[in-house]
């Protein structure tokens, strides 16, 4: 598969507009952003490096609209989850078995790539989904979470399973166009259109960061 630097500053007007045309809108939720905590997902040295095979060529730009969210739901005081993947040594690991290739806790790949602070909740999940084998519904449930917001790598693998995850636990699920990526624009939008029919909304970065109030 060839991996395409799909969204950039200069496209992402044009490439968000035609999206949405695309994407069934009836049963979207209006959003509120009382009860909402930011899921930031792998930003990791594995996909951000581009030295790495796992390297995301969209990531600079979608980087850029996570921090924005970041800063953004901070400023509301508002919960922040940074996830990042990795297997303890000798763990059970379906991606392995999969993809024939994984993350190891303690390496350099697995090391999270954006700042974090001590009120943020910081996991590592050794499969797709954030909520796999990790605490972050008792982390959500102390916060009074009812409502996740999705970034981060890959749309269609740990972003859209994670959303998947939470739409079943019972939260509101919203996931950002433009802050999610994959290694091709097909399979983002696939996502995009799955996750928009039966699982979650879909934002713009500029659109959830007006409604952060």
């Amino acid at each position: 598969m060839k991996k395409i630097a799909y969204l950039t500053s200069q496209n992402v007007e044009e490439k968000k507009k035609e999206w949405f045309a695309k994407l069934d809108k009836k049963h979207w939720k209006p959003f509120v952003s009382s009860k909402a905590a930011l899921l930031v997902i792998d930003i990791q040295n594995y996909f951000t490096n581009p030295a790495s095979h796992a390297f995301v060529p969209s990531m600079p730009f979608i980087k850029q609209n996570i921090l924005k969210l970041v800063g953004a739901f901070k400023r509301r005081n508002l919960p922040v989850c940074f996830t990042t993947f990795a297997r303890m040594p000798g763990e059970k690991d379906p991606i392995q078995e999969w993809w024939g290739q994984t993350v190891e806790q303690g390496s350099k790949e697995a090391e999270l790539n954006m700042a974090t602070e001590a009120e943020d909740i910081v996991l590592v999940k050794p499969g797709y989904s954030a909520f796999y084998r990790t605490n972050l519904e008792e982390q959500l449930q102390k916060r009074g979470v009812d409502t996740v917001v999705i970034t981060g790598v890959l749309s269609n693998l740990c972003c859209e399973t994670t959303a998947r995850d939470a739409f079943n636990r019972g939260y509101k699920v919203y996931f950002v166009v433009d802050a999610t990526a994959a290694y091709s624009e097909e399979l983002h939008v696939a996502t995009l259109l799955n996750l928009s029919y039966g699982f979650a909304t879909p934002l713009s970065t500029q659109d959830l960061c007006s409604m952060i109030v």
